[in-house]
């Protein structure tokens, strides 16, 4: 019986990743196809990914909070590849992304269209320009979300956020909002060596997979009395992250 349930769950986690493929294909198909300034249908084909996406990899979502009506700087911590479509399907976003995404075959077509923001943390003229370039990308409806542990954690654990964004935000006056997303089991997130095939085939041959996904109510603007205010956001950030970590699990993984 066993070993019918696991060719079962199989076959699913196959049809989930051929799904997955196809939409991936059209919705970036559509987002190319969208008018320069229509910023609105690109907002809602975005999110229809997200939404989409998420529904076909079986994961329900438990929203604590909303997204702010004033859109912001995200910052979530990171537990996996299945992030993205998550919080994209939960309000419109576009993402932060390295210079050189830029000029890869067909990808970085489609992030271009998708209204990625660009930068060189290297080149203080790039990370000048992704200044304003994010301000533009608030004005268009978009959230900018940015997960800036710079990869993976294991569920209940935070890496060291890196502060880059948050010093940019802090120059350009700009509001963050702090995100946390938690999966309900361990093997949920995506970290070390495991390739994406083998963990998604792991765990997307399940029916249901539940992640907890929690929006901090108040939006963070740097605080310009202090000495170092983009330094503070990130200290900020990193105290409510990691009480949301013990509020969920009890205990935070040092």
């Amino acid at each position: 019986m066993s070993f019918i349930f696991s060719m079962i769950g199989t076959l699913l986690a196959v049809i989930r990743m051929i799904i997955v493929i196809a939409l991936v294909a059209v919705h970036g198909m559509l987002v190319a196809m969208v008018p320069d300034k229509s910023h609105r249908i690109r907002a809602k084909v975005i999110q229809s990914f997200g939404r989409t996406l998420t529904w076909t990899l079986g994961i329900r979502v438990v929203r604590v909070g909303d997204p702010s009506p004033e859109r912001a700087i995200l910052i979530s911590n990171h537990r996996s590849y299945a992030d993205i479509p998550i919080l994209a399907g939960l309000c419109p976003v576009v993402f932060l992304a390295k210079s050189e995404v830029g000029s890869w075959p067909i990808i970085g077509f489609a992030a271009r269209k998708a209204r990625t923001v660009f930068v060189d943390r290297h080149d203080p003229k790039s990370r000048e320009h992704s200044r304003i370039v994010l301000k533009e990308r608030l004005q268009e409806g978009f959230s900018v979300l940015v997960f800036s542990e710079g990869t993976t954690s294991a569920r209940g654990s935070l890496e060291p956020l890196k502060p880059g964004m948050f010093h940019e935000a802090a120059a350009a006056q700009l509001p963050i909002q702090l995100v946390y997303i938690e999966f309900a089991e361990d093997e949920d997130s995506w970290i070390g060596d495991e390739s994406v095939a083998h963990h998604f085939f792991n765990r997307f041959s399940r029916w249901k997979t539940v992640v907890k996904v929690v929006y901090r109510s108040e939006v963070l603007y740097a605080d310009p009395t202090q000495e170092s205010p983009g330094h503070h956001l990130c200290n900020q950030a990193v105290d409510w992250l990691k009480d949301q970590i013990r509020s969920e699990l009890g205990s935070f993984k040092d």
